[in-house]
């Protein structure tokens, strides 16, 4: 609801990356999702059987 304030811990989460975050210089730019929709393809692609859990502890 718009007229319930922010809870507590989570305005101290952002409280804290606000503190973090004014170390550094950036601009904040609108993207939309068009340009950036198929970014996160590449994690989700298959790459084979994962060997290296398939093998034996030799110790």
């Amino acid at each position: 609801s718009p007229k319930k304030g922010i809870p507590t811990t989570s305005a101290n989460r952002l409280q804290r990356w606000a503190i973090r975050l004014m170390g550094y210089t950036f601009d904040i730019e609108y993207c939309p999702t068009n340009k950036f929709g198929q970014a996160d393809g590449l994690s989700r692609l298959p790459i084979g059987p994962d060997y290296m859990f398939d093998q034996q502890d030799p110790g």
